[in-house]
Protein backbone atom coordinates (compact mmCIF):
# COMPACT_ATOMS: atom_id res chain seq x y z
CA UNK A 1 0.00 0.00 0.00
CA UNK A 2 1.03 3.83 -0.91
CA UNK A 3 1.60 5.69 1.85
CA UNK A 4 -1.06 8.85 0.97
CA UNK A 5 -3.23 5.81 -0.83
CA UNK A 6 -6.95 6.73 0.85
CA UNK A 7 -6.22 10.05 1.76
CA UNK A 8 -8.17 12.90 -0.34
CA UNK A 9 -6.74 16.87 -0.54
CA UNK A 10 -9.36 19.10 -1.46
CA UNK A 11 -7.64 22.83 -2.29
CA UNK A 12 -9.08 26.35 -2.27
CA UNK A 13 -7.07 27.89 -5.53
CA UNK A 14 -7.01 31.73 -4.64
CA UNK A 15 -5.56 32.65 -1.52
CA UNK A 16 -4.17 29.07 -0.97
CA UNK A 17 -2.91 26.74 -3.67
CA UNK A 18 -2.27 30.19 -5.78
CA UNK A 19 -0.11 33.02 -4.43
CA UNK A 20 -0.72 36.24 -4.46
CA UNK A 21 0.52 36.73 -8.44
CA UNK A 22 -2.09 33.86 -8.99
CA UNK A 23 0.68 31.03 -9.61
CA UNK A 24 1.37 27.84 -8.45
CA UNK A 25 4.92 27.87 -6.92
CA UNK A 26 7.08 25.08 -7.77
CA UNK A 27 6.94 23.88 -4.17
CA UNK A 28 3.41 23.50 -4.10
CA UNK A 29 3.58 21.58 -7.99
CA UNK A 30 6.45 19.24 -6.25
CA UNK A 31 4.62 18.36 -3.08
CA UNK A 32 1.40 17.67 -5.10
CA UNK A 33 3.12 15.02 -7.35
CA UNK A 34 4.99 13.98 -4.70
CA UNK A 35 1.54 13.14 -2.97
CA UNK A 36 -0.06 11.68 -6.26
CA UNK A 37 2.53 9.82 -7.08
CA UNK A 38 2.43 7.56 -3.77
CA UNK A 39 -1.57 7.22 -3.31
CA UNK A 40 -2.78 10.41 -2.48
CA UNK A 41 -6.06 11.98 -4.68
CA UNK A 42 -5.60 15.87 -5.04
CA UNK A 43 -8.50 17.92 -6.57
CA UNK A 44 -9.32 21.80 -6.03
CA UNK A 45 -12.33 22.83 -4.45
CA UNK A 46 -12.58 26.81 -5.91
CA UNK A 47 -15.34 29.31 -7.31
CA UNK A 48 -13.81 29.56 -10.40
CA UNK A 49 -15.47 27.65 -13.51
CA UNK A 50 -14.01 25.20 -15.96
CA UNK A 51 -12.82 28.12 -18.09
CA UNK A 52 -11.14 29.51 -15.50
CA UNK A 53 -9.74 26.03 -14.10
CA UNK A 54 -7.92 25.14 -17.59
CA UNK A 55 -5.59 27.42 -17.65
CA UNK A 56 -3.65 25.97 -14.24
CA UNK A 57 -4.48 22.09 -15.41
CA UNK A 58 -0.83 22.21 -17.06
CA UNK A 59 0.84 23.28 -14.03
CA UNK A 60 -0.78 20.82 -11.58
CA UNK A 61 -1.64 17.09 -11.28
CA UNK A 62 -5.01 16.60 -10.49
CA UNK A 63 -6.50 13.04 -10.13
CA UNK A 64 -9.87 13.54 -8.47
CA UNK A 65 -12.97 15.05 -9.41
CA UNK A 66 -12.97 19.11 -9.08
CA UNK A 67 -15.60 21.17 -7.35
CA UNK A 68 -16.16 24.15 -9.25
CA UNK A 69 -18.38 27.09 -9.62
CA UNK A 70 -18.24 27.13 -5.67
CA UNK A 71 -19.66 23.63 -5.30
CA UNK A 72 -22.44 24.38 -8.27
CA UNK A 73 -20.46 21.41 -10.41
CA UNK A 74 -18.93 18.69 -9.79
CA UNK A 75 -16.08 18.11 -12.77
CA UNK A 76 -13.92 15.19 -13.62
CA UNK A 77 -10.85 16.88 -15.94
CA UNK A 78 -9.60 13.18 -16.41
CA UNK A 79 -12.71 12.12 -17.96
CA UNK A 80 -13.94 15.55 -19.53
CA UNK A 81 -17.23 14.87 -17.49
CA UNK A 82 -19.54 16.62 -15.49
CA UNK A 83 -20.11 14.74 -12.88
CA UNK A 84 -23.12 16.78 -10.97
CA UNK A 85 -24.49 20.31 -11.74
CA UNK A 86 -26.47 22.71 -9.26
CA UNK A 87 -28.22 25.71 -11.47
CA UNK A 88 -29.61 28.99 -10.66
CA UNK A 89 -31.19 28.93 -14.04
CA UNK A 90 -34.34 31.26 -14.84
CA UNK A 91 -34.52 32.70 -11.11
CA UNK A 92 -30.45 33.70 -12.14
CA UNK A 93 -31.61 35.26 -14.86
CA UNK A 94 -34.74 37.19 -13.53
CA UNK A 95 -32.56 38.47 -10.74
CA UNK A 96 -30.30 39.88 -12.78
CA UNK A 97 -32.50 41.43 -14.88
CA UNK A 98 -33.91 42.89 -11.58
CA UNK A 99 -30.80 43.65 -10.06
CA UNK A 100 -29.78 45.46 -13.74
CA UNK A 101 -32.63 48.12 -12.96
CA UNK A 102 -32.18 48.43 -9.16
CA UNK A 103 -28.52 48.82 -8.76
CA UNK A 104 -27.00 49.94 -11.38
CA UNK A 105 -23.07 49.99 -11.07
CA UNK A 106 -23.80 46.48 -10.19
CA UNK A 107 -21.53 44.08 -12.41
CA UNK A 108 -23.03 40.62 -13.46
CA UNK A 109 -21.46 37.63 -14.38
CA UNK A 110 -22.62 34.69 -15.37
CA UNK A 111 -20.94 31.14 -15.12
CA UNK A 112 -22.40 28.26 -17.40
CA UNK A 113 -20.35 24.60 -17.17
CA UNK A 114 -18.44 25.72 -20.17
CA UNK A 115 -17.78 29.42 -20.07
CA UNK A 116 -18.20 32.47 -18.20
CA UNK A 117 -20.33 36.07 -19.81
CA UNK A 118 -20.75 39.66 -18.40
CA UNK A 119 -24.80 40.64 -18.17
CA UNK A 120 -23.93 43.93 -17.31
CA UNK A 121 -20.58 44.87 -16.92
CA UNK A 122 -18.17 46.76 -14.83
CA UNK A 123 -14.24 47.73 -13.77
CA UNK A 124 -13.77 44.87 -11.40
CA UNK A 125 -15.43 42.40 -13.22
CA UNK A 126 -13.42 43.76 -16.10
CA UNK A 127 -10.33 43.30 -13.47
CA UNK A 128 -11.54 40.27 -12.04
CA UNK A 129 -11.79 38.59 -15.38
CA UNK A 130 -8.23 39.83 -16.66
CA UNK A 131 -6.56 37.98 -13.36
CA UNK A 132 -8.29 34.91 -13.50
CA UNK A 133 -7.27 35.10 -16.99
CA UNK A 134 -10.51 34.12 -18.97
CA UNK A 135 -12.11 35.95 -22.16
CA UNK A 136 -14.12 39.08 -20.94
CA UNK A 137 -17.40 38.31 -23.07
CA UNK A 138 -20.25 40.99 -22.56
CA UNK A 139 -23.71 39.82 -24.12
CA UNK A 140 -27.22 40.97 -22.93
CA UNK A 141 -28.67 38.40 -20.18
CA UNK A 142 -31.55 37.31 -22.36
CA UNK A 143 -28.64 35.32 -25.00
CA UNK A 144 -27.07 33.99 -22.63
CA UNK A 145 -27.72 30.34 -23.25
CA UNK A 146 -29.34 28.35 -20.14
CA UNK A 147 -28.75 26.66 -17.38
CA UNK A 148 -27.02 29.41 -15.63
CA UNK A 149 -24.82 27.89 -13.52
CA UNK A 150 -24.51 31.17 -10.83
CA UNK A 151 -24.07 34.67 -10.76
CA UNK A 152 -21.07 36.64 -9.69
CA UNK A 153 -22.20 40.04 -8.65
CA UNK A 154 -19.54 42.91 -8.42
CA UNK A 155 -19.57 45.98 -6.41
CA UNK A 156 -17.40 48.51 -4.60
CA UNK A 157 -17.62 47.19 -1.19
CA UNK A 158 -18.84 50.35 0.65
CA UNK A 159 -22.21 49.68 -1.96
CA UNK A 160 -22.24 46.16 -1.04
CA UNK A 161 -24.47 46.44 1.91
CA UNK A 162 -27.56 47.30 -0.06
CA UNK A 163 -27.32 44.95 -2.53
CA UNK A 164 -27.01 42.09 -0.10
CA UNK A 165 -29.51 43.33 1.49
CA UNK A 166 -32.02 43.51 -0.91
CA UNK A 167 -31.33 40.19 -2.37
CA UNK A 168 -31.54 38.37 0.87
CA UNK A 169 -34.90 39.87 1.96
CA UNK A 170 -36.40 39.63 -1.24
CA UNK A 171 -35.21 36.80 -2.47
CA UNK A 172 -35.00 34.83 1.04
CA UNK A 173 -34.68 31.49 0.45
CA UNK A 174 -34.50 31.18 -3.49
CA UNK A 175 -30.43 31.12 -3.47
CA UNK A 176 -27.51 30.24 -1.74
CA UNK A 177 -25.50 33.59 -1.93
CA UNK A 178 -22.23 34.26 -0.20
CA UNK A 179 -19.06 36.48 -0.13
CA UNK A 180 -15.97 35.24 -1.82
CA UNK A 181 -14.10 38.69 -1.76
CA UNK A 182 -15.53 42.17 -0.06
CA UNK A 183 -16.24 43.19 -3.89
CA UNK A 184 -18.13 39.80 -5.00
CA UNK A 185 -21.39 38.23 -3.61
CA UNK A 186 -22.17 35.12 -5.66
CA UNK A 187 -25.40 33.67 -6.20
CA UNK A 188 -25.76 29.67 -6.26
CA UNK A 189 -28.91 27.48 -6.23
CA UNK A 190 -29.39 26.38 -2.68
CA UNK A 191 -27.42 23.85 -1.44
CA UNK A 192 -24.52 24.29 -3.86
CA UNK A 193 -21.51 24.84 -1.36
CA UNK A 194 -18.05 23.51 -1.56
CA UNK A 195 -19.24 21.55 1.59
CA UNK A 196 -22.02 19.68 -0.10
CA UNK A 197 -19.52 19.75 -3.14
CA UNK A 198 -16.73 17.43 -1.27
CA UNK A 199 -19.00 15.40 0.21
CA UNK A 200 -20.29 14.44 -3.36
CA UNK A 201 -16.50 13.74 -3.85
CA UNK A 202 -16.07 11.55 -1.22
CA UNK A 203 -18.89 9.42 -2.30
CA UNK A 204 -17.96 8.58 -5.52
CA UNK A 205 -14.39 7.91 -4.56
CA UNK A 206 -15.19 5.77 -1.89
CA UNK A 207 -13.14 8.14 0.42
CA UNK A 208 -14.04 8.20 4.25
CA UNK A 209 -15.04 11.99 4.79
CA UNK A 210 -12.14 11.30 7.82
CA UNK A 211 -9.89 10.74 5.54
CA UNK A 212 -10.56 14.24 3.47
CA UNK A 213 -8.07 17.29 3.65
CA UNK A 214 -10.13 20.15 3.24
CA UNK A 215 -7.88 23.75 3.01
CA UNK A 216 -8.64 26.98 1.85
CA UNK A 217 -9.22 30.74 3.23
CA UNK A 218 -11.80 32.63 2.31
CA UNK A 219 -15.45 33.28 3.49
CA UNK A 220 -17.00 30.55 0.75
CA UNK A 221 -14.41 28.03 1.92
CA UNK A 222 -16.44 27.60 5.73
CA UNK A 223 -18.49 24.74 4.97
CA UNK A 224 -15.51 23.03 2.83
CA UNK A 225 -13.89 23.04 6.10
CA UNK A 226 -16.96 22.19 7.85
CA UNK A 227 -17.00 18.88 5.90
CA UNK A 228 -14.18 16.98 7.48
CA UNK A 229 -12.41 16.92 10.91
CA UNK A 230 -9.21 18.09 9.13
CA UNK A 231 -9.45 21.51 8.77
CA UNK A 232 -5.92 23.15 7.32
CA UNK A 233 -6.11 27.23 6.40
CA UNK A 234 -3.04 29.42 5.38
CA UNK A 235 -2.50 32.33 7.61
CA UNK A 236 -4.35 34.75 5.16
CA UNK A 237 -7.55 33.09 6.08
CA UNK A 238 -10.75 35.50 6.99
CA UNK A 239 -11.36 35.82 10.36
CA UNK A 240 -14.86 33.93 9.33
CA UNK A 241 -12.55 30.29 8.48
CA UNK A 242 -10.07 30.91 11.19
CA UNK A 243 -13.13 30.40 13.86
CA UNK A 244 -13.60 27.08 12.57
CA UNK A 245 -10.17 26.62 14.25
CA UNK A 246 -7.95 24.77 11.22
CA UNK A 247 -4.77 23.52 11.30
CA UNK A 248 -2.83 26.57 10.10
CA UNK A 249 -0.23 26.73 7.84
CA UNK A 250 2.15 29.16 6.03
CA UNK A 251 0.68 32.38 3.91
CA UNK A 252 -0.03 31.46 0.52
CA UNK A 253 3.00 33.49 -0.65
CA UNK A 254 4.68 30.39 1.05
CA UNK A 255 4.02 27.44 -0.56
CA UNK A 256 0.69 26.48 1.88
CA UNK A 257 -0.28 23.38 0.26
CA UNK A 258 3.65 21.92 0.48
CA UNK A 259 3.52 22.61 3.98
CA UNK A 260 0.16 20.40 4.08
CA UNK A 261 1.93 17.29 2.32
CA UNK A 262 4.86 17.73 4.82
CA UNK A 263 2.62 17.10 7.75
CA UNK A 264 0.90 14.52 6.34
CA UNK A 265 4.47 12.91 5.25
CA UNK A 266 5.50 13.24 8.53
CA UNK A 267 2.26 11.54 10.34
CA UNK A 268 2.38 8.48 7.50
Amino acid sequence: MKKFEGLLILSDMDGTLLNENREISQENREAVAYFTQNGGRFAVATGRSKTGMEYFLQDICVNAPCVICNGAVIYDFQKNEVLSAEAVGADGYELALDLSERFPEVGIEVSLIDGEYVARGSEITRIHFQKVKIPYRPMPPESIAQPWIKLNLTLDPAKMGALTEYIDTAYAGRFHAQHSAPYFYEILKPGATKGAGARFVCRYLGIDPGSLYAVGDGQNDVELLQSTVNRFAPENAHPDLLRLKPELLPHNDKHAIAALVRRLDERA
